[in-house]
């Protein structure tokens, strides 16, 4: 025997035993002989241990009797008790008391057991043949049992999880969900399947007919959602309503929210949805009462249902259909969060339903008149409707384009254009026409004077090519969430035409910009193209001043960033993402990733900065911002018979008279002597112009590609 189980006797005989009372007699018949070997072992105080041998009856009470009539013993047999009428000692039982070691007997005294539970544990006592099944049940510690709790103290056991009924079921629930389940297969093998239904039954109410795991898990899901939705059951799920619901709702609760059990309760989902006709049911609901879909968190199909319907508004142009008082950007937004809705596919899909919903409501808009209004317009709210349709083709590339989602997109693309972006390009363009120079909006020809020239702490400027303004709001958005950040953002009108070496020679030191035939720029003769002559003329400006492009500087180490800081008052860093990707064919559909890519960059060697070049004032700006349709223009929407054109613009000394076209005088964007106009389309059509790229361009006067 185990010498745990020894001193376990050791101790039981010791408190038989009283420290100074009279001479006791106890005889321990050990039937099985399980003891011989280690009964000598015992060490038992003022007790003497007196091994009988068999047919030593007379002996044995000679010497209790006469030889040693004041001392106490303890008689051990390593043999059975014999009956009544062959037992010489029988007289002497009456004044003496009786050590058992039955397993039963002595389970029942460690524990205190009533005859109820001590009954079961002798039903049971082939659970307690294996020494380690033994400890472990010990090591649970002794409470008061009872037969229930005794009972699942030993499943506990089995299945090696805490003696709870929550944690029993949920560690049972792990394995299949038929006759295949181990510990159900335990559970029989000891006679406990029977009190596994019953801690079912107490904690959910759950009362099979038969023992089905898979019944138990649909009985779960069914309860849970009907009460989530305070509905009456389907008929469908009558039979499978339990009356326990507040358990059976923290239950599946803890499962959604215990990371290793998900995979379990999404199985469960699947296997109850499945049983219960979810997806039927819940159709149903979406056409008689779909506000109650929103209470539904438990089936993946909920999510389907809700997608639908929304997908269904949309594209009846239905944007202000609410569920329970919520708009559908509240419903894509709240649904995001829960167990399915949160999943990587579906919550991409929400995405894209909200997105296109902003987008949708621009069938409303109405642009302003004047540049700055329209700049205010913009710069308030409108740019929502840019940021929408950005984030809708993100999500986009990543869902199934199922027909309902291409029909979605086509409708779309069609708001978008027509009723957002074409109307918003036309007022402002023949504004601008208009307000040129008069417009109070700051201008970008006046960033270094007006927000550089002077400052007297350390100044690092980001020039993000083609960061147009919607961007520059999430980078703005995402700063702002920082508690260590102080930030701002206003609007500034770019250069016309927007491209990218009239729009960096603006943000130099200047007072007028020269534009070369072959649309370089200079400035008092000097070259600025390429990081080199830009630092040349900021130089000429402020001494301690250098320009550095954003990757050198990205990889730059601390030491080195520290070194380059050292002593200088303002650095212009050149950022080149959106720009770069946008402008090449093969990359251009993938302009839309590259603006959240440059917030992120952006962002993140800000905050390096920060700490590793012990800087704190930034400026960010861009040279230009740019206009990307996924949709390629037909034939028919582009411009013909402009002479020199590129894609959005024209330079020309001579009239072009062309319809859907504006122009402004180079001069008064430059502010020096220049005879030529700058020809572009009024809207979002390009013009005929050899090359590649038609989704990504800029160069023209959108607010799209102005507005910085």
């Amino acid at each position: 025997m185990a010498k745990t189980t020894l001193r376990q006797i050791e101790e039981r005989l010791r408190g038989m035993f009283t420290p100074g009372e009279q001479r006791k007699l106890v005889f321990w018949y050990d039937e099985s002989a399980s003891f011989e070997n280690e009964v000598n072992q015992l060490d038992l105080p003022g007790v003497t241990v007196y091994r009988m041998e068999p047919r030593t009856q007379f002996a044995t009470k000679w010497m209790l009797e006469i030889d040693h009539p004041d001392e106490s013993f303890l008689i051990y047999a390593p043999f059975a008790k014999p009956p009544l009428e062959e037992n010489h000692l029988a007289d002497m039982l009456c004044y003496s008391q009786e050590y058992s070691t039955d397993k039963a007997t002595m389970i029942a005294q460690d524990f205190d057991l009533d005859e109820r539970t001590r009954l079961f544990v002798q039903e049971h006592i082939n659970f307690f043949a294996a020494q380690d099944r033994t400890k472990r049940f010990y090591d649970l510690g002794t409470p008061a049992y009872t037969e229930e709790t005794f009972a699942l103290a030993m499943m506990a056991v089995l299945c090696k999880c805490p003696p709870k009924p929550e944690e029993l079921v949920r560690h049972v629930l792990r394995g299949a969900l038929d006759a295949g389940n181990e510990s159900l297969q335990l559970f029989e093998k000891f006679g406990l399947a029977t009190d596994f239904l019953l801690v079912c039954k107490r904690l959910f109410g759950y009362n099979p007919a038969g023992k089905n795991l898979k019944d138990l898990v649909t009985c779960l899901f069914a309860t849970y959602a009907a009460h989530a939705m305070d509905i009456d059951a389907p008929d469908e799920w009558l039979d499978r309503s339990l009356p326990q619901e507040g358990e059976v709702l923290n239950f599946l609760d803890s499962m959604m929210n215990y990371l290793p059990d998900q995979p379990y309760f999404e199985r469960f989902s699947a296997t109850a949805a499945q049983e219960l006709n979810v997806m039927q049911v819940l159709g149903q609901l979406q056409h008689t009462n779909p506000d109650l879909l929103l209470d539904c968190t438990v089936f993946a199909a909920a999510e389907t249902q809700i997608s639908s319907w929304i997908m269904n508004r949309l594209m009846e142009e239905n944007t202000s259909a609410t569920l329970k008082g919520y708009s559908i950007r509240q419903i894509c937004e709240e649904r995001s969060k829960t167990y399915f809705g949160a999943k990587d596919a579906q919550k991409e899909l929400y995405c894209l339903l909200a997105n296109a919903c902003t987008v949708l409501e621009a069938v409303h808009f109405v642009p302003a008149d004047g540049v700055d209004a329209l700049a205010a317009q913009y710069s308030g709210s409108a740019w929502q409707a840019d940021t929408a349709y950005r984030k809708f083709y993100l999500s986009y590339g990543k869902v199934i384009r199922t027909q309902e989602i291409e029909k979605l997109q086509a409708l779309v693309e069609k708001v978008y254009t027509s009723c957002f972006l074409d109307p918003l390009a036309v007022r402002w363009c023949q504004s601008l026409s208009h307000d040129l120079t008069t417009f109070q909006t700051e201008r970008q020809t006046h960033f270094y004077s007006k927000n550089v020239s002077g400052t007297r702490e350390r100044v690092v400027v980001f020039i993000s090519d083609a960061m147009r303004y919607e961007v520059a709001q999430q980078l703005f958005e995402t700063l702002a969430m920082d508690a260590k950040c102080t930030a701002k953002l206003t609007p500034a009108v770019s250069t016309v035409p927007s491209y990218t070496q009239l729009g960096m020679a603006a943000l130099l030191p200047h007072v007028s910009l020269e534009l070369q035939p072959d649309s370089t720029v200079t400035i008092l003769g000097k070259k600025t193209v390429g990081t080199a002559a830009r630092e040349s003329i900021l130089q000429a400006a402020e001494k301690n001043s250098s320009c550095i492009q954003f990757d050198q500087m990205q990889n730059m180490r601390r030491d080195e960033l520290r070194s380059y800081f050292s002593g200088k008052t303002l650095v212009y860093v050149y950022h080149n993402q959106i720009d770069a990707r946008g402008d090449k064919a093969s990359t251009e559909n993938e302009v839309f990733a590259a603006c959240e890519e440059a917030v992120d960059e952006i962002f993140a060697l800000i905050k390096r900065l920060t700490v590793s070049a012990n800087t704190i004032h930034y400026i960010i700006t861009a040279d230009h911002g740019f206009l990307y349709k996924r949709d390629k223009l037909q034939e028919s929407d582009k411009i013909g018979g402009i002479p020199g054109a590129g894609r959005r613009f024209a330079l020309s000394a001579q009239a072009v008279q062309a319809d859907g076209v504006a122009s402004l005088p180079l001069a008064a964007v430059t502010n020096a002597e220049d005879a030529r106009n700058v020809y572009f389309p009024l809207g979002s059509d390009l013009f005929k112009a050899a090359g590649s790229g038609l989704n990504y361009v800029h160069g023209g006067s959108s607010p799209q590609e102005l507005i910085i």
